[in-house]
């Protein structure tokens, strides 16, 4: 694990056996919505297209029911993303540990959504060099607690592939999408 290489501190145990972390995942867990509203939300869809489709309705509702139709299926959608993500997360908390790393992040001109700040996120050696950038939609709380944008994370997954970025303690994280390192091309002349 490149956090233990570096000297960064490695919490014990999985992300998810942090007492704070796992009030927090079942706090987010409950107010996320559950398989019947999304089953729900999908047959109403599924009817109401259906009816549109065969022709049950009649030409004033028409442009109701294919509204309504549009929006069942946008709900759906939504419903699906936020149980995907819930699951994803999941997955991180409960097979790796908090990794504790120096950071710094820049706030990029990115539109996020409310209560968030759409940031790079540097994630440092002791010696302040950049071992891994990442892009994230950082909880405008924490964004705010990174005074001059520099501080401590919590990073759980591997930094190879998305990872969660939380504040210390592990209570509010996001998911961090890590950037390609820059190419570095070597040109050689040879004079002759």
């Amino acid at each position: 694990m490149e956090a233990e290489r570096l000297g960064h501190r490695v919490l014990d145990g999985t992300a998810l056996e942090t007492p704070a972390t796992a009030k927090a995942f079942r706090m987010r867990a409950e107010r996320a919505p559950d398989r019947r509203q999304l089953h729900a939300a999908a047959a109403l869809a599924g009817v109401t297209g259906l009816l549109v489709v065969i022709g049950q309705w009649v030409d004033p509702l028409a442009a109701i029911a294919l509204f309504t139709g549009g929006f069942l299926v946008v709900l759906v959608g939504g419903i699906w993303q936020q149980h995907t993500r819930l699951k994803d997360e999941r997955r991180l908390l409960a097979t790796r540990p908090w990794q504790v790393w120096p950071a710094r992040v820049h706030k990029l001109r990115a539109r996020t959504r409310a209560g968030a700040t759409a940031c790079r996120v540097d994630l440092l050696a002791r010696n302040g060099a950049v071992v891994r950038s990442g892009k994230a939609d950082l909880p405008t709380a924490l964004w705010n607690a990174m005074t001059d944008g520099v501080g401590t994370l919590w990073i759980c997954g591997d930094l190879r592939q998305p990872y969660l970025v939380a504040a210390p303690g592990g209570t509010a994280w996001t998911l961090c999408h890590p950037e390609d390192p820059p190419e570095h091309s070597v040109h050689i002349t040879i004079r002759t």
